[in-house]
Protein backbone atom coordinates (compact mmCIF):
# COMPACT_ATOMS: atom_id res chain seq x y z
CA UNK A 1 0.00 0.00 0.00
CA UNK A 2 2.82 2.38 0.79
CA UNK A 3 4.09 2.08 -2.78
CA UNK A 4 0.67 2.84 -4.27
CA UNK A 5 0.25 5.83 -1.97
CA UNK A 6 3.64 7.15 -3.06
CA UNK A 7 2.61 6.84 -6.71
CA UNK A 8 -0.75 8.44 -6.10
CA UNK A 9 0.85 11.55 -4.63
CA UNK A 10 3.50 12.22 -7.28
CA UNK A 11 4.37 15.87 -7.94
CA UNK A 12 5.64 15.97 -11.53
CA UNK A 13 7.18 19.39 -10.88
CA UNK A 14 9.45 17.95 -8.17
CA UNK A 15 12.32 15.75 -9.45
CA UNK A 16 12.64 13.99 -6.08
CA UNK A 17 8.94 13.14 -6.09
CA UNK A 18 9.22 11.79 -9.65
CA UNK A 19 12.18 9.60 -8.64
CA UNK A 20 10.20 8.24 -5.68
CA UNK A 21 7.26 7.58 -8.01
CA UNK A 22 9.47 5.72 -10.49
CA UNK A 23 11.06 3.65 -7.73
CA UNK A 24 7.68 2.75 -6.23
CA UNK A 25 6.24 1.84 -9.62
CA UNK A 26 9.26 -0.34 -10.41
CA UNK A 27 8.91 -2.11 -7.06
CA UNK A 28 5.20 -2.74 -7.61
CA UNK A 29 5.95 -4.19 -11.05
CA UNK A 30 8.58 -6.45 -9.48
CA UNK A 31 6.09 -7.69 -6.86
CA UNK A 32 3.63 -8.66 -9.60
CA UNK A 33 6.36 -10.29 -11.69
CA UNK A 34 7.53 -12.26 -8.66
CA UNK A 35 3.98 -13.43 -7.96
CA UNK A 36 3.62 -14.52 -11.59
CA UNK A 37 6.84 -16.52 -11.41
CA UNK A 38 5.85 -18.18 -8.12
CA UNK A 39 2.55 -19.37 -9.51
CA UNK A 40 -1.20 -19.03 -9.58
CA UNK A 41 -1.69 -19.03 -5.79
CA UNK A 42 0.70 -16.11 -5.34
CA UNK A 43 -0.91 -14.24 -8.21
CA UNK A 44 -4.41 -14.88 -6.86
CA UNK A 45 -3.33 -13.48 -3.49
CA UNK A 46 -3.01 -10.05 -5.15
CA UNK A 47 -6.51 -10.02 -6.64
CA UNK A 48 -8.31 -8.78 -3.47
CA UNK A 49 -6.25 -5.58 -3.75
CA UNK A 50 -8.31 -4.73 -6.84
CA UNK A 51 -11.01 -3.71 -4.35
CA UNK A 52 -8.71 -1.16 -2.72
CA UNK A 53 -9.17 2.29 -4.30
CA UNK A 54 -5.51 3.23 -3.84
CA UNK A 55 -3.85 0.00 -4.96
CA UNK A 56 -6.37 -1.02 -7.63
CA UNK A 57 -5.32 1.28 -10.50
CA UNK A 58 -1.67 0.31 -10.26
CA UNK A 59 -2.35 -3.37 -9.76
CA UNK A 60 -4.84 -3.51 -12.64
CA UNK A 61 -2.25 -2.15 -15.05
CA UNK A 62 0.47 -4.50 -13.84
CA UNK A 63 -1.74 -7.59 -13.84
CA UNK A 64 -2.81 -6.99 -17.44
CA UNK A 65 0.67 -6.10 -18.68
CA UNK A 66 2.81 -8.60 -16.79
CA UNK A 67 0.78 -11.72 -16.06
CA UNK A 68 -1.28 -14.50 -17.58
CA UNK A 69 -4.35 -13.81 -15.44
CA UNK A 70 -7.61 -15.46 -16.35
CA UNK A 71 -10.12 -13.72 -18.58
CA UNK A 72 -12.52 -12.71 -15.79
CA UNK A 73 -9.80 -10.94 -13.79
CA UNK A 74 -8.44 -9.31 -16.94
CA UNK A 75 -11.92 -7.96 -17.72
CA UNK A 76 -12.20 -6.61 -14.16
CA UNK A 77 -8.84 -4.88 -14.52
CA UNK A 78 -9.78 -3.29 -17.83
CA UNK A 79 -13.15 -2.12 -16.48
CA UNK A 80 -11.32 -0.64 -13.51
CA UNK A 81 -9.11 1.41 -15.84
CA UNK A 82 -12.16 2.47 -17.89
CA UNK A 83 -13.79 3.69 -14.67
CA UNK A 84 -10.57 5.52 -13.80
CA UNK A 85 -10.72 7.39 -17.13
CA UNK A 86 -14.24 8.58 -16.34
CA UNK A 87 -13.19 9.65 -12.84
CA UNK A 88 -10.15 11.55 -14.14
CA UNK A 89 -12.26 13.31 -16.75
CA UNK A 90 -14.82 14.31 -14.10
CA UNK A 91 -11.98 15.76 -12.03
CA UNK A 92 -10.74 17.73 -15.04
CA UNK A 93 -7.52 15.73 -15.21
CA UNK A 94 -7.48 15.39 -18.97
CA UNK A 95 -3.75 14.64 -19.24
CA UNK A 96 -3.93 11.54 -17.03
CA UNK A 97 -7.23 10.52 -18.65
CA UNK A 98 -5.57 10.70 -22.06
CA UNK A 99 -2.71 8.53 -20.79
CA UNK A 100 -5.17 5.95 -19.52
CA UNK A 101 -7.08 6.00 -22.82
CA UNK A 102 -3.77 5.36 -24.61
CA UNK A 103 -3.10 2.45 -22.26
CA UNK A 104 -6.57 1.04 -22.99
CA UNK A 105 -5.96 1.27 -26.74
CA UNK A 106 -2.86 -0.90 -26.29
CA UNK A 107 -3.92 -3.27 -23.49
CA UNK A 108 -7.71 -2.98 -23.28
CA UNK A 109 -8.63 -5.72 -25.70
CA UNK A 110 -10.10 -8.93 -24.36
CA UNK A 111 -8.62 -12.12 -25.74
CA UNK A 112 -11.02 -15.03 -25.50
Amino acid sequence: MTLAIRCQSVDYGNPNSVRQYSDASDRMRKLVQDAESIGLTALQSLVPLLKNPIAAPWLAHHLVELTTIDLAIRKDCIMLVQDLVAKLEQQGNSADAMGERNWLSKWGHIVT
